[in-house]
Formats: structure tokens, C-alpha cells, sequence
């Protein structure tokens, strides 16, 4: 951009339309109406929530935009109160406020004309003179009004300290009107307790609020966020001290003083668990080259350490307490699934039965095909024939939905098992309330981390038998650990593998070429003469190319020929975010071809439509609802600033502020689609993916399939994923902790 003579202007608009919102750092473009202008200008800066109908007093540069043309590029914003009767019924139908709609507006700037936002603000309750206006519903006005004060205030306070107001909301979330208290006392707790606030954003604030270098709030925070976003997230429950404390001086002006005061103050608060070197060596007898001396110990974030060790504890207490004797003889057994479920079991599924009835805990893993849904069905019929109280559970909503399907017997999310109440923070359900059952099967095992395991195995009975069933070659939990992969590793339980392919399922190339991906061989592609076959790629390299066939496929070529609905039956998963080929741009590209809804809302940036495919993203237990559930949008209140959102088994409200638990669905990332099945798949496979092209992420992308798998883009690409089968190593000390008496 090329910046004209004039700099430094100050302008003021109302907003007309809000042409453009970045969700994350509240970047917008405006089209404003300047008084006395017949045109409309072109603002772009940052605004969280811009409002059409809301004045603003802009600071910045007039700037030539290379393709748009001259604009206004702001740095400094003050929100004023729309004066015209037109701005003022914009800016309160806009769904601001929560109970005015586009109606209500109209109906109090008809009466209040210009005085109506004053009244609002000083004598609120003159707005019972509006028909239709109740004590209820005022209240609400009042309160969102409140609110939204609040939130401004927080945004000229963080304006003030060069942060991007996007936070403001956020903050306010979590701190309510002691915000600015709280983040003035220590600005350090953004960084631990909000979710998205990273430590730099947290170390800037403080920094401008005077806070010294060598602030002890500051050495514990860097620590604590390290362990969080850098260990954590990366699915490791620990991390080595002299790498951690290498990490945060390559990053930070942290002196090596200041780190061993936070570690001890955090090791005495019992915020984090430092493990003594010599497990260390137990565990990494290779890596480290080092002197033992040097190693300085594994550095745990407290609840991942006592999680990983509850997790040993139970799990050994469970293989070593005595099984409650079965009366039914491995031969009955079978005879008896025979005549129930007309089958012959193979060989592998003959002694997993078998084993159900021997041991204490029991690991059940294979592919596609190779049975584990009959097997599972089989050992509820026999466990039900002993008259055992069998439950059936798994991580996510359609996965306990599925395994209700295949075992016949109702399943649940394993957050529903064990009871999880928000209002009394957190599972209802452990040893001194356990789950009342004899026997325990979890599916989709390999998407437990170890903080759900633990929990889980708290719950469980000593006399209890636990069954976890699950494929360890598709993608580990989202979570940290390597739980299910860690247990088979240790041979301290019964593992059964299932590696027979049923004739059925060998017809199926979706099954086949899954298996194919598994072993490092490319799949089998069908000719076109072949007719209908169940796997197809689309050779295609440019991203707009990829984008423009996978439209197609969705909206009219899958549709037509397989006669699949486009939003039920496809979805299209996609190894990243961002891009072209991301899940952001795809969504936002089938939303406008599948469902250009006129009724909607929207929220920082993104519009959600009535009949919109939406996906919950985090746990809501009051709602019960979890990561991963899929829904279609039933009901917009634009008055009361709500969506109703329509999921499988119960419909779900939504507030303005709570849509942020949602986001749009007709392209999910392959990791949210872990746990679930679907008819069809479409995916872009390009090699700017090579940072997540590994074997187990396209296994796992195809194993969602039932019936077909369509994939787009480069065989290079493909081939890179096949060929790359190094999974990233997670730190772990689950398989030193189950073998620990050995190894002493």
C-alpha cells in the first residue's frame, strides 16, 4: 500500500455494512457513511463486533490498496452513540442487545424517536410503555445493555495498552466486571485461564502495565504456559526440565535464577510435580547422552501426573483382582452365539470371547472389517446370558451411538457414565460412587487421554472386568498421553489383535484400500469403466482447482450418481485449517452453495444460517452435547440473539455468546472427526499439507467412511502420507509405571 500526504487524519462515520470480520483478531473491513457524503468509504482496522447503525471516530491513514483502491486505514477507534433515528434502529436490530430484535427497533425509535438510546441507559423502565414489552423481557435488556458497557470499557482499557480489543469479550467471559481489577493485579492469569491468550499477549499487557522483567508472576506464568500449549497440547504428559527450561530462555529474558525460584514456588504449590532423575533413566535410557546429573528430572503439570500414575495404579489393581467365576463354559458360549446370531466366529474372535470370561482386563484391536463389531455383540450376548451388568460406553457422542447399533444394547459418552455435573465440578461417578456394573466395554479406546482414563478407572469396581476395544493405528487422542497404545505395549494385560478381513468387507475397496494405506502399499484406484466403485481419486495440484472439484463432487457429481444427500450423507475432512483447501475457506464455500439461508446471524465474522451443518468443539455437560457432535441449525431468534441447533438426540439453545462453542460443518478437520462414520468422504490431498501428511491421519480419514471415499489432489502427496509412518512420539511413563515392580 502506498500511504498519501495525509497522515494521521481522524474521520467519523456511521457504519452502513459490515463487509468482512477476522473471528480471531477482529480484523474488519466498513463501508461507512460520512455526513455529507453521497458515497460510501471504505474503513479496515480492528473492531470486535462492528454494528451496522454504530458511529465511530476513526484515527488513521488514508492508503491506496493495490486492488481495492482508496481506503481508510484505521489504528484507533471511539464508538459513539448513533444520533439518526436510521442509525440508532440499525444499531439496536443489529442483535446486539439480547431482546432487541429488528421489531422491538422499530418499535422504540417510533416512540422514543433520538432519546431512545438515553432512556435505555438512564430510565430503562419507560420501555414497559412498548407493547409487547414485559418485566422479563426488559430485564434482559438491561442486563445485555450492562454488558456491553462493560465490554467497551474493557476494550478502551486494552486499546489503551496497544492490545487488539478481540480480547475484550473473552476476558469479560471469564472475569465479568472485576475484569480490569483482575488483569491490573496480575495480567499473567490471561495466559493460563483463557483459552486462544497466549503468553507473549499476556507478557505485552504487563509490560505496559509496568510490570518488571524479573517478576516472579511472570517466571511462573512462562512455565505453566509451556507446559499447557507446548506439552500439552502436543499430547505429551511431561516434558524433560532442562528441555523446558531451554525452550523458555530461547524464547524469553528469563534468567536461569528467576526459573529455579517459579519452579520451586510451583513445585511447593503443587502446581506442577518434578520427578526425580532416576525414574528418568528408567524410562529414557537411550536419549539420554547427557550426565544423569544433568537430566534434572521429568516436569509434570500436577493433574497430568496424577492422572498418569492413578491410571498405573488402577490398571494393575484391576489385572490383579480376582475375576468373579463364570458359570458358562467357553464351549456353551459359542454354541450359544451360534444359535442366537446364526455366525461362526474366526478363530481370533473365538478366543477373544474366551477371554472375556477370563480376564480382568481385555484389549480388542483391528481394522476396518476384521470383525470387532460382531465380537462386541457376541460379548453382550454371553455376558447377558451369566446375567452380568454389562455397560457400554465411548468418548464421543456418535461413537456410543454407533456402538449402541452394533452391540444391541444402549451405549453412552463415557462423560454421561460417569455422571459429570458442572454444577458440582466434575464426575459424579468415582471410587467412592462407582459405576454399577460387572463388566465395562469402551469402544474407540485410542481416542482416550489419560486425564478421561483415569477418571474413568476411578469409577470402576474392583470386581469388574474392563474390555477396551479400539484401532491403535488411526490418530492418538486429541488429549495428552498414548493411553491404549501404552497399555498393549506394557503386556500387562491380554491383547487381541484382529487381522482377518471378513469376505463381505474384502468387496468393499473403502475396507481394502484402508488396509492397503496400513501396510505402506498404495491403495487400489478403480478405472472409469469399472462403473460404480466405492474409492476414487481425482488427480487435480492447484488449490483453487482442488476447491472447485470438491465443490462440484458435494453440491451435483456424488448426489447424482450415488444418490447421497450433500449435507446428511457427505462430509468433506481436510488435514488443516487454514488455506484454500482449509476447513475455514471450504466451509464458508459449500455454506454459499448448499444453504445461502436469508435467515441469519452472525458472530464475529461468520454467518450461521437456519438449517446450517454445525459441529459442537468443546465439551458442554450442562447441555449434554460433547466435541465432535454434528447438528443442523432448527430455529434463529434474532430477538433474543439465539440459535437452536438440532442434534441427534435433543435440541440445544444458544445465546450470542455461546455460538463460539459451535462452528460450521460441511468440512470438519480429520482429527474432530475422529470417533465418527459417514456414508461419504471428501478429501484434498496437496503436498503444502506435508507438515500433517502421515499415514495414520489418512488411515484415519478413510476409515470414517462407510460406502465411499473420494479423494482430491497430487499422488505425490498421497504417497508422502503412506510413506511417513513416524508418529510423533509422545513422553509418557504409562508403560514404565504399569511394569514398575518389574523394573525395580
Amino acid at each position: 500500500m502506498n500511504i498519501q500526504a495525509k497522515i494521521n487524519e481522524e474521520i467519523g462515520g456511521c457504519i452502513e455494512r459490515v463487509s468482512y470480520v477476522n473471528d480471531e483478531n477482529s480484523y474488519c473491513i466498513l463501508q461507512l457513511k460520512i455526513c455529507g457524503q453521497k458515497s460510501l468509504i471504505t474503513a479496515v482496522g480492528n473492531i470486535p463486533c462492528p454494528t451496522p447503525g454504530e458511529e465511530l471516530l476513526l484515527k488513521g491513514n488514508w492508503v491506496n490498496h493495490p486492488r481495492f483502491g482508496r481506503q481508510f486505514s484505521f489504528q484507533e477507534y471511539q464508538s459513539i452513540s448513533p444520533s439518526t433515528l436510521k442509525g440508532i434502529e440499525r444499531y439496536l436490530g443489529s442483535g446486539l442487545i439480547r431482546g432487541i430484535g429488528p421489531v422491538t427497533a422499530k418499535s422504540l425509535v417510533a416512540t422514543f424517536g433520538r432519546k431512545t438510546l438515553d432512556i435505555i441507559e438512564e430510565t430503562p423502565e419507560r420501555l414497559l410503555e412498548i407493547s409487547g414489552m414485559g418485566p422479563k423481557k426488559l430485564s434482559m435488556i438491561t442486563e445485555a445493555w450492562d454488558i456491553q458497557k462493560e465490554i467497551r470499557q474493557i476494550m478502551l482499557f486494552l486499546q489503551s495498552n496497544g492490545l487488539p480489543p478481540s480480547l475484550a469479550l473473552k476476558i469479560y467471559q471469564k472475569y465479568g466486571q472485576d475484569a480490569i481489577d483482575v488483569v491490573k493485579k496480575n495480567p499473567y492469569c490471561l495466559a493460563l485461564e483463557l483459552k486462544g491468550v497466549g503468553f507473549k499477549t499476556a507478557d505485552k499487557i504487563a509490560l505496559q502495565l509496568g510490570y518488571p522483567l524479573d517478576s516472579p508472576h511472570r517466571a511462573m506464568a512462562a512455565i505453566l504456559y509451556f507446559l499447557e500449549e507446548k506439552c500439552a497440547r502436543d499430547g505429551h504428559t511431561f516434558i524433560q526440565r532442562l528441555s523446558l527450561e531451554k525452550e523458555i530462555t530461547s524464547e524469553l529474558d528469563i534468567s536461569q535464577a528467576n526459573l529455579e525460584i517459579a519452579f520451586l514456588s510451583l513445585k511447593e504449590s503443587k502446581h506442577i510435580v518434578i520427578e526425580d532423575d532416576i525414574i528418568c533413566r528408567h524410562a529414557y535410557p537411550e536419549p539420554l547422552k547427557q550426565p544423569l546429573k544433568e537430566c534434572r528430572g521429568n516436569v509434570y503439570l500436577s493433574r497430568l501426573f496424577r492422572a498418569e500414575k492413578n491410571t498405573a495404579d488402577r490398571i494393575k489393581k484391576l489385572v490383579s483382582a480376582s475375576l468373579q467365576s463364570s458359570f458358562i463354559k467357553p464351549a456353551e458360549a459359542l454354541e450359544h452365539i451360534y444359535k442366537e446370531m446364526r455366525i461362526t466366529l474366526a478363530d481370533k474372535q473365538v478366543e477373544a470371547v474366551e477371554a472375556s470370561l477370563k480376564q480382568k482386563t481385555l484389549v480388542i484391536t483391528g481394522g476396518p472389517g476384521t470383525g470387532k463389531t460382531t465380537l462386541v455383540r457376541a460379548i453382550v450376548l454371553i455376558m447377558n446370558k451369566m446375567n452380568r451388568v454389562v455397560k457400554l460406553a465411548a468418548p464421543t457422542g456418535r461413537a456410543s451411538q454407533r456402538l449402541s447399533q452394533a452391540a444391541g444394547k444402549k451405549a453412552v459418552t463415557i462423560h454421561r457414565l460417569l455422571e459429570y455435573s458442572f454444577a458440582n465440578g466434575g464426575f459424579q461417578r468415582n471410587r467412592y460412587n462407582p459405576v454399577k456394573c460387572d463388566c465395562l466395554i469402551i469402544d474407540e479406546a485410542s481416542m482416550m487421554d489419560i486425564s478421561l482414563m483415569a477418571s474413568l478407572l476411578n469409577a470402576m469396581p474392583d470386581s469388574a472386568s474392563l474390555i477396551l476395544v479400539g484401532d491403535i493405528n488411526q490418530l492418538p487422542s486429541v488429549g495428552p498421553g498414548s493411553v491404549l497404545r501404552d497399555i498393549i505395549a506394557s503386556n500387562i494385560c491380554r491383547v487381541i489383535e484382529l487381522d482377518i478381513i471378513f469376505r463381505q468387507a474384502k468387496k468393499s475397496l473403502v475396507v481394502l484400500n484402508a488396509h492397503r494405506i496400513n501396510q505402506g502399499m498404495f491403495p487400489v484406484l478403480p478405472k472409469d469403466a469399472e462403473g460404480l466403485r466405492e474409492f476414487y481419486f481425482i488427480e487435480k495440484e492447484d488449490d483453487e482447482g482442488v476447491v472447485r472439484i470438491i465443490s462440484e463432487l458435494v453440491t451435483r457429481r456424488i448426489p447424482v450418481r450415488f444418490h447421497f444427500h450433500p449435507v446428511n450423507d457427505i462430509q468433506v475432512l481436510t488435514p488443516m485449517h487454514r488455506g484454500l483447501t482449509g476447513s475455514i475457506n471450504l466451509n464458508s464455500k459449500l455454506q454459499s452453495l448448499l444453504n445461502n439461508a436469508k435467515i441469519n446471524i452472525k458472530h464475529y465474522g461468520i454467518k450461521y444460517g437456519l438449517n446450517d451443518k454445525v459441529m459442537q468443539i468443546v465439551n458442554n455437560y450442562d447441555a449434554d452435547v460433547f466435541n465432535g457432535d454434528i447438528g443442523r441449525i432448527s430455529n434463529i431468534n434474532l430477538e433474543l440473539g439465539e440459535i437452536t441447533v438440532k442434534f441427534s438426540r435433543r435440541q440445544v439453545i444458544y445465546n450470542i455468546n455461546e455460538i463460539d462453542q459451535l462452528q460450521l460443518a460441511y468440512a470438519v478437520s480429520v482429527h474432530k472427526s475422529q470417533g465418527s462414520e459417514y456414508p461419504c468422504i471428501v478429501m484434498p490431498i496437496l503436498t503444502k499439507h506435508f507438515m500433517l501428511l502421515q499415514r495414520n491421519l489418512l488411515y484415519t480419514a478413510i476409515t470414517r467412511a462407510k460406502k465411499l471415499v473420494v479423494l482430491v489432489g497430487t499422488k505425490k502427496a498421497m504417497s508422502m502420507a503412506i510413506k511417513n509412518n513416524k508418529m510423533l512420539k509422545r513422553n509418557s511413563m504409562l508403560i514404565y509405571r504399569l511394569n514398575e515392580d518389574i523394573a525395580k
